[in-house]
């Protein structure tokens, strides 16, 4: 009976599904511990499948209207809240120019950076993080041994690392790059809003910051192959990186045409054979 419930509530959507079974749950759960029912017979319902979303990456041209929506966000004279410093749009071209997760971005310091090789290097290898029970801190690993990686960065990304050092003056080696007014580490749901909010006010469908790494793993995928697009993530495994990363790409090798040329009509006739 609870699974075939679940099922009309899955053809609604797979939210609404997922939050009738915790609702459900709760509501049974609570009627064993008053000794109404012997079991709880959620417990026993078939696991909620998510259904398969593809990744998708950002166009181009989605990019641009993201970095003009940022530059312009309270920068228009008549806009409430404090000034932007700036930072927001530096993040956004280190995730796109290495991939790199939001909490690797934000816990890059001073010395992670050699903008001075040819080409100029990050060092990827610690994350933020926000315990509710503790300040949010510097990890000095990131999410696997992998995932610790030396990254050459395109030119927009150096730019937008030297245009922030300039800003923020002469720093320790061991400072963070990215900080708060107070000096301390900036938070991923502070920097997820501040995007969500610049976004919104102009009119800009809602991207993730996940949507970059994406989008960086795509493009090199297309040009590079899945193997160097693993390994700029910091994969183990091509697997994960086609799964969750690259948008399938439709359009087919066009030299499939050319191939299949040899099946036109009358292609299998002899040399010479009447017509």
């Amino acid at each position: 009976m609870w699974n075939a419930w679940l099922t009309q509530q899955r053809a609604f959507s797979y939210a609404r599904a997922v939050h009738s079974k915790k609702i459900l749950s709760l509501v049974m759960g609570l009627a064993v511990r008053l000794e109404a029912v012997d079991r709880n017979p959620v417990q026993g319902t078939r696991r909620l499948k998510r259904p398969a979303r593809p990744p998708m990456a950002l166009e181009a041209v989605e990019l641009d209207v993201i970095r003009d929506a940022v530059a312009s966000w309270r920068r228009n004279g008549t806009s409430m809240g404090p000034r932007p410093d700036g930072q927001l749009e530096a993040i956004i071209e280190v995730m796109v120019g290495t991939s790199a997760r939001i909490g690797e971005a934000l816990a890059l310091r001073v010395c992670d950076l050699d903008l001075d090789a040819e080409p100029p290097t990050i060092r990827i290898e610690g994350t933020i993080v926000s315990a509710k029970s503790r300040p949010t801190y510097r990890q000095d690993h990131p999410k696997s041994a992998k995932s610790v990686r030396r990254v050459a960065v395109p030119s927009f990304t150096f730019e937008a690392l030297r245009k922030r050092l300039s800003v923020t003056g002469q720093l320790p080696q061991d400072h963070l790059v990215f900080f708060s007014r107070n000096g301390t580490p900036l938070t991923t749901a502070n920097v997820r809003r501040r995007l969500r909010d610049a976004l919104q006010s102009a009119g800009v469908a809602a991207v993730t910051p996940h949507a970059f790494r994406r989008t960086a793993a795509t493009v090199v995928d297309r040009h590079g192959g899945l193997d160097l697009a693993a390994e700029l993530l910091g994969h183990t495994s091509t697997a994960i990186t086609r799964l969750h990363y690259i948008q399938p790409d439709e359009q087919v090798d066009a030299r499939t045409a050319e191939i299949l040329e040899h099946l036109a009509p009358g292609s299998g006739r002899a040399d010479g054979a009447a017509t």
